[in-house]
């Protein structure tokens, strides 16, 4: 995918973060060593398959944000934020779809945790989902760079772990919110880089760089675009 973040970015933020929280548990050095390790390991699970994270005994991060379907189980409803799982169980479980929060950036673990739980459905079939249906993503994420490529990122894991055919919806869009509601809810992006990206890519608000956030939009209004969105 063009501009894709790549994987091991969570990976390696997380063992920062876990770095600076616990400064003395390891020497720099050591630290990075086991980025590294960590890097090669999410590779020859992600890139080369060679084995799964469950193979190791990993446990179901996602799960408990987590809910699947049975008539559209293709169908994902995902949220950024662990705060909206509740509104997107509920929206799921209506349409008898895919529903889960990511709580911030997606996780290669969480997401082969999904497929496997979509294959024991019956959703996905086989041992591996290639050749399986094509799987439609519907996004809840902030209008902003950050939400933009996390959801990218969760449909390129999607892929990268074997489905072939993902279609990525976006549901938080300013044009699906009142004139006056964007003007006081929309927030300028810091300059850079990664806003000018996310510019060309996305118009902006009306030609410029301002953001939105998810919460900006009432459960009615995510239901209707879920609902339009997902209806043939």
């Amino acid at each position: 995918m063009e501009n894709s973040v790549h994987p091991l970015h969570h990976g390696i933020n997380k063992a920062n973060k876990g770095a600076d929280q616990c400064p003395t548990l390891l020497p720099v050095e050591g630290r990075r060593y086991t980025e590294l390790l960590y890097d090669v390991f999410v590779e020859l699970v992600t890139r080369h398959h060679l084995f799964r994270y469950r193979d190791f005994g990993f446990l179901d991060e996602g799960a408990h944000a987590r809910v699947v379907g049975q008539t559209n189980g293709t169908l994902i409803l995902f949220a950024e934020k662990a705060g909206r799982f509740e509104l997107v169980r509920e929206i799921a479980q209506a349409f008898d779809a895919t529903g889960l929060a990511l709580g911030g950036y997606p996780s290669s673990l969480a997401t082969e945790s999904l497929l496997r739980a979509l294959q024991q459905r019956g959703v996905l079939e086989g041992a591996a989902p290639a050749g399986g249906p094509m799987v439609h993503l519907f996004s809840v994420v902030d209008y902003d760079p950050s939400g933009y490529w996390i959801a990218r990122e969760f449909a390129d894991q999607i892929r990268v772990l074997g489905v072939e055919e993902v279609t990525l919806h976006t549901l938080i869009r300013p044009e699906s919110l009142a004139v006056e509601r964007v003007r006081l809810a929309r927030y300028t992006l810091k300059k850079g880089r990664e806003t000018a990206n996310w510019l060309r890519a996305t118009g902006g608000i009306a030609g410029e760089p301002y953001g939105l956030e998810a919460d900006a939009f009432t459960p009615e209004a995510i239901r209707a675009a879920f609902a339009e969105e997902a209806t043939p």
